[in-house]
């Protein structure tokens, strides 16, 4: 959260904290599993994992070990996300519900029910009030909290990614309406051929609910969608064309970063000030990029 670090989560049952400043690697956490998600928390102080275990684990960014392990999903867990206070900690997963964490008590709180399907990615809103989350039930969810009343969105696919902009104005989700595919490919991070990706980039406004963007018909999947920090109108998406792209929804994309990624991009990430943007990949790099 202070620019200076960034985490990674790779296969390889690994989560790399690196110092931005060195471009070196300054710790490295060993899960028991192979890693689909991880968050920091707002302050920076903890780190929280999911992954094919079925467990969210709880890290000190230098710890050698977790100091929490959180159980109760019945399958992978696809997504992690921490409520802006940081004492909540979101998981979405193949057992279709959304659970919430309180992670000063290391405890299961509630789960929020509905998707009739896996969850693929979960989000809160700036203030806390709101989660998304996508799934393969074709849906984006909002949960209005603390009274968990859902709101459902459609969609014509596999919700893959949902973020929040900075102001919690709007909501995105990347969307795979053609191929179905999911962002893992469980035979390895190789060049996977698929017939006919039809991908869709979509914006609701979060409060009226009321759909603002479609950029629909993409000839590819969306892996991951981010807002940049500050803007409300400008995104960047990666997905299975091993490119990331940066969108401006007032205009046409924008002059995005050269296609170097050698297999699809699995995770885009900006920095706070919203001036440099880390992209990860199946082909076992991270790539930072520094915008104007």
């Amino acid at each position: 959260p202070d620019g200076k670090t960034l985490a990674s989560g790779s296969r390889d049952r690994t989560i790399r904290i690196w110092d931005l400043a060195t471009k070196t690697t300054i710790a490295v956490l060993r899960h028991d599993a192979l890693i689909r998600s991880i968050a920091f928390a707002p302050d920076g102080k903890t780190l929280a994992s999911g992954g094919e275990d079925a467990k969210v684990l709880l890290w000190k960014p230098t710890g050698a070990v977790p100091f929490a392990m959180l159980k109760g999903h019945t399958a992978p867990i696809r997504s992690v996300a921490f409520s802006p206070d940081g004492r909540t900690v979101a998981s979405g997963g193949e057992d279709q519900g959304v659970h919430l964490w309180d992670v000063p008590a290391a405890r299961y709180s509630t789960t929020l029910p509905g998707h009739p399907s896996g969850v693929w990615s979960v989000a809160f809103s700036p203030d806390g009030r709101t989660i998304a989350s996508g799934g393969g039930d074709h849906t984006l969810r909002l949960w209005d909290l603390p009274g968990q009343k859902g709101f459902t969105l459609n969609t014509k696919g596999d919700v893959t990614s949902v973020a929040f902009s900075s102001d919690g104005g709007f909501v995105a989700a990347g969307v795979n309406s053609g191929s179905g595919a999911q962002p893992d490919n469980t035979a390895g991070f190789g060049n996977t051929a698929m017939a006919g990706p039809l991908g869709e980039l979509r914006v609701w406004n979060a409060g009226t609910r009321a759909e603002t963007t479609a950029r629909t018909g993409l000839p590819y999947d969306l892996a991951s969608v981010a807002f940049r920090p500050g803007s409300s109108t400008v995104l960047a998406t990666g997905g299975w064309d091993k490119l990331v792209r940066l969108w401006d929804l007032r205009g046409e994309t924008l002059t995005g970063p050269a296609p170097v990624h050698a297999s699809p991009v699995w995770s885009v990430a900006f920095s706070p000030d919203g001036k440099t943007l880390a992209s990860g990949a199946g082909d076992g790099t991270v790539r930072l990029w520094q915008l104007s």
